[in-house]
């Protein structure tokens, strides 16, 4: 029959019946890892469905426990039967509370005051020798800038030679700037000597001591400025804690006074 040409062969043909197979291990993969997935959630929403119960019926049991307890309890309390205390205070009983609590606040805050204060200091102090020693430097640096002026042909920048612990001593900056021209000289012609390096080994020794002088100079008086603002700042914080030394003494003696009225006045009404 013309009609069975046409007619699907796939039993027969092998790429399809492979094809097929693996179609059909892949969907009952798929509907495998889908069971266990639905059976995973099952499972925690049953946990979760027991925990609720129990504890529904935990706070079931509590109320009932408690409403139990609650109408044993005597329940015929009149208002007649509660104890009433009227307390009068003296102004004197309130002030001498008051002058307590101010004092134990302001006995607490002297210590940290001074303690601020020292730490503000030695912090303004030390801030000030720094910015002495910039100015030391920067001295020096000027001094050395223009020192290089003189000079046109094997120059060496001399200005990194200069810092914290050498810019007040000429010896250790004569060290440093004969190390630093040291390549310089080496390198000229034979026979020649540049005339930075002649300076500096004939007449850089006494040079470096003044740099030296200018640098200590500048130090000095760049720090008896700061240290102005550091003399006016513990100035003010002494008055400080000063004035408020006297307010602790006045509130105490206060206290005191109004204590020993009070100690009278329980004296008299037992009497």
């Amino acid at each position: 029959c013309e009609c069975d040409l046409y007619k699907p062969n796939y039993n027969n043909d092998p790429e399809m019946k492979n094809l097929m197979e693996n179609f059909s291990k892949q969907a009952q993969q798929r509907f495998n890892e889908y069971d266990e997935h639905m059976n995973e959630k099952l499972q925690k929403c049953k946990e979760q469905c027991e925990k609720d119960i129990q504890n529904i019926i935990l706070k079931d049991k509590i109320e009932k426990e408690l409403t139990e307890k609650l109408s044993a309890l005597q329940t015929d309390i009149s208002i007649n039967n509660i104890p009433t205390c009227i307390c009068e205070k003296s102004v004197a009983n309130k002030m001498e509370k008051n002058c307590l609590k101010c004092g134990g606040i302001i006995g607490t805050a002297v210590p940290e005051l001074a303690l601020l204060g020292g730490v503000s200091t030695h912090m303004l102090t030390t801030a000030a020798t720094y910015a002495a020693i910039e100015a030391g430097m920067r001295e020096v640096v000027s001094h050395i800038k223009e020192f290089l002026t003189n000079f046109n042909e094997y120059l060496v920048d001399l200005t990194p030679i200069v810092n914290e612990s050498n810019y007040n001593c000429g010896t250790a900056l004569f060290e440093a700037a004969n190390k630093a021209v040291s390549t310089s000289c080496l390198t000229t012609k034979p026979g020649i000597i540049s005339p930075l390096c002649s300076a500096i080994k004939t007449t850089g020794k006494n040079t470096f001591n003044h740099y030296a002088q200018y640098g200590s100079a500048a130090y000095n008086e760049k720090l008896n400025a700061e240290m102005v603002g550091v003399t006016s700042f513990n100035n003010a914080m002494m008055a400080s804690i000063i004035a408020i030394v006297v307010i602790v003494l006045v509130m105490v003696i206060i206290y005191l006074i109004l204590r020993y009225r009070r100690k009278k006045k329980m004296k008299k009404k037992l009497q």
